[in-house]
């Protein structure tokens, strides 16, 4: 076998990890000449800083609207983050509901964006902890805040508020008004007991609706406006309400933007 210099073999290892080799090019180069680069995190530290001061804020203002004379059975709290990379669920679903007390219910924009609800309360007060102080240790300089490295993969973080629910112009709910409804697998039981909860309201309210579990999608069928504010306010087991009026952006022919309907009439005459 002939004698490969880039290669260097681990046979105690077992070839487990990969071991990094390193070339020194040019006359006087040392190994020990070399320095660790440390990554700059401080504009990350200073855009999480800020996401968490909104995340407070819209935290207390999603509180104040709720209307305590709804009977709600539970309160669920969702936050959407945004990754550097693909968030895989297989290798890091588990992580982080270990770590953070969260649940990854939808996964978007090619998995780098995950849409988490916060089933341990107490776990996720380490996420908000973990955020604080890797912004200290950045922006204030402080070598003693410790942090979790998952932090390191985030770009962003928001709370689901009720202006994210609510994808449309509230005045002009139109005929036909869609609830799309969120999963919560390891809470099967809440997420049954909020559904129940929502059909009492609906009939409450005489509402007229209909309910597709397979799908995760309830229509309702000429209801008004400040009924859909209210689900929006205190029904957290809703993703996105959309109408029958919302009108979509899709590329043309020609790749330009076209802004209709989403459907097409086929008796139009």
């Amino acid at each position: 076998m002939p004698k490969l210099n880039h290669l260097r073999l681990l046979g105690n290892r077992q070839l487990k990890e990969v071991v990094p080799v390193k070339f020194n090019y040019g006359p006087g180069k040392k190994e020990e000449d070399e320095e660790l680069v440390v990554p700059n995190y401080v504009p990350m530290a200073q855009r999480l800083a800020m996401n968490y001061s909104q995340f407070v804020v819209d935290r207390r203002e999603r509180q104040t609207n709720r209307d305590t004379s709804i009977r709600v059975p539970a309160n669920i709290e969702f936050i959407r983050i945004s990754f550097l990379d693909q968030f895989i669920l297989s290798d890091f679903f588990t992580q982080w509901f270990n770590e953070f007390g969260l649940e990854a219910v939808s996964v978007s924009n090619f998995g780098k964006e995950v849409l988490f609800a916060v089933i341990d309360k107490e776990k996720f007060k380490y996420f908000t902890e973990s955020v604080l102080k890797f912004s200290r240790r950045w922006l204030q300089h402080d070598e003693r805040a410790s942090f979790s490295n998952k932090i390191t993969f985030i770009d962003s973080f928001k709370l689901l508020t009720t202006s994210d629910i609510l994808r449309f112009d509230i005045q002009q709910t139109g005929e036909v008004v869609v609830l799309n409804t969120i999963d919560l697998p390891l809470d099967f039981k809440i997420q049954v007991t909020l559904l129940n909860a929502m059909e009492v309201f609906l009939k409450e309210n005489n509402v007229n609706y209909a309910i597709d579990r397979e799908n995760n999608r309830i229509e309702l069928f000429g209801v008004t406006a400040v009924v859909v504010q209210q689900i929006a306010d205190n029904f957290d087991i809703v993703e996105s309400i959309t109408c029958s009026l919302s009108s979509v952006i899709r590329p043309s022919a020609f790749n330009v933007a076209k802004w209709d309907y989403g459907f097409r009439i086929s008796n139009a005459d």
